[in-house]
């Protein structure tokens, strides 16, 4: 009971946060979906990657964003009917075949101190994880 009450308090936060026709209009002027202008997009709305992560996912777009930490899989939002093929286990490490490895992110000491995410890929229907 408590984890729902507390699931629908972010949602509630995350619409207060990022209003629905603010975020899609910044969507729309963002274009094509990255990871640049994704943490623009948590900036300008000052939230975290994650709060972004959870409001993106649900957006027409349709969007899949896998959150990586020294190299395992810490977490992943994504519509499952749109990206029925990302099936990630948590604490495991990025597959091998990922576009993680092909554009040469390697698992780093320490992550980046503003948050607990090494990185996160964004990915549209039609890519391959």
């Amino acid at each position: 009971m408590r984890k729902k009450l507390e699931t629908q308090a972010n949602q509630f936060a995350s619409l207060l946060l990022m209003l629905p026709h603010v975020l899609r209009s910044e969507l729309t002027k963002a274009g094509i979906p990255d990871l640049a202008k994704f943490a623009k997009l948590a900036e300008l709305f000052e939230v975290s990657k994650q709060a972004l992560a959870r409001q993106y996912v649900t957006k027409p777009r349709g969007v899949a964003i896998v959150q990586v930490r020294y190299g395992k899989i810490v977490g992943s939002y994504r519509d499952p009917k749109k990206f029925p093929w990302i099936d990630v286990a948590r604490n495991q490490p990025v597959p091998r075949g990922s576009s993680y490895h092909d554009v040469g992110m390697e698992p780093r000491e320490k992550p980046d101190h503003r948050s607990s995410i090494e990185c996160a890929q964004v990915m549209v229907p039609g890519a391959g994880w």
